[in-house]
Order: C-alpha cells, then structure tokens, then sequence
C-alpha cells in the first residue's frame, strides 16, 4: 500500500502517468460536493487497490485557497 499513497493529492494527469510508469491500469472515480461543484484541478483524495494490478483513483476538484 506504501507505493499507492505516493498519488495522494497528485493532479490527476500526473497520477494516471505514475500508475501507467508503474503498470498500474488506473479507472478513475470523480466525487465532488453535490451543490457547488468547484472548477480546480482534479487532484486524487483516495487510491483503492482492485484486483490483478489494478487502482481505482478518486478525484476531486481542488478548491482554490486551500491547497495541501
């Protein structure tokens, strides 16, 4: 799981371009509040670990001002 967390807070092209480095066949799950959907960069929240070298990587928007 140590090397899943290095995507954590990644924009999401950056992330998909590690998992594809790594072989990693990456599906992406978007999430975001369900009112006002902020317009930032999509950056990864969660890695899940699915079978056979699969990651589900969940994404949301990244909110200006509050940066990791």
């Amino acid at each position: 799981m140590d090397r899943e967390k290095c995507l954590l807070a990644l924009e999401l092209a950056v992330a998909m371009e590690k998992c594809r480095q790594n072989g990693w066949d990456a599906e992406v799950i978007y999430t975001a509040p369900p009112r006002h959907v902020p317009e930032g960069e999509a950056r990864v929240v969660a890695v899940r670990l699915l079978n056979n070298g699969r990651v589900a990587l969940v994404v949301a928007p990244a909110v200006p001002g509050k940066e990791v």
